[in-house]
């Protein structure tokens, strides 16, 4: 048996489209959650997603690569706002 908390942010509230840049109004949110966070135990797996706009130019040459760009800068941020020990988390 496996307990899970699912954590699922709309992407127009965290990335502009075609962008793997957090919005600055995110971070507020983004705090929030690190609070819960560190709270917990166990591993964090951060998975990023697209928006639904077919990619490809110089930084991305595919929507995966905007996703998994995505997913990790979602993870440095929560590491630069606090201490969560990084092997905790994996990036999908």
């Amino acid at each position: 048996f496996e307990d899970k908390i699912l954590i699922r942010i709309a992407e127009k509230g965290s990335f502009e489209s075609g962008l793997a840049k957090l919005k600055p109004e995110f971070q507020e949110a983004l705090h929030k959650i690190y609070e819960v966070l560190k709270t917990l135990e166990g591993q964090l797996s951060i998975s990023g997603h697209s928006d639904d706009v077919p990619i490809f130019n110089s930084q991305f040459t595919s929507n995966w690569s905007l996703s998994s760009q995505r997913a990790i800068e979602v993870t440095h941020a929560l590491l630069d706002i606090g201490a969560l020990p990084d092997l905790l988390f994996s990036v999908r």
